[in-house]
Parts: C-alpha cells; structure tokens; sequence
C-alpha cells in the first residue's frame, strides 16, 4: 500500500497568488528606519503607489 498523503499540496497559479495578493499588481514589502529611535520596520504596499511612511510602532515619535 503507498503512503500518498491524503490531502495533496496546492499548486498556485501566478494568478492565483496575484488573487490572494489583493488582485492588481504586486505587493512590495517596504523596510524603513525611524529617524527618532533608529528602530527598522517594514509595511507592504502596492508596487505601482508611493506609500506614505506609517508611524513607528517603537515609539511615539514616528
């Protein structure tokens, strides 16, 4: 008897992933430093936008 698993694994498409993304366009995953602590973070956005900074979530400076 072979010992498939029973629940094979997905195979995701590029447009599935892109569906599960949000729909249009690709997610950037962004990395900043906060001027006030020097504390890195990182927030997603879209790749066709210019995110605004959020405030750092170290601090209270922002």
């Amino acid at each position: 008897m072979s010992e498939e698993p029973v629940n094979k694994p997905a195979e995701l498409t590029d447009e599935d992933i892109e569906h599960a993304a949000g729909g249009n366009g690709i997610t950037v995953i962004n990395c900043v430093q906060c001027p006030a602590c020097g504390h890195f973070y990182s927030f997603t956005s879209r790749g066709d936008e210019t995110p605004a900074t959020p405030p750092c979530p170290n601090c209270k400076y922002g």
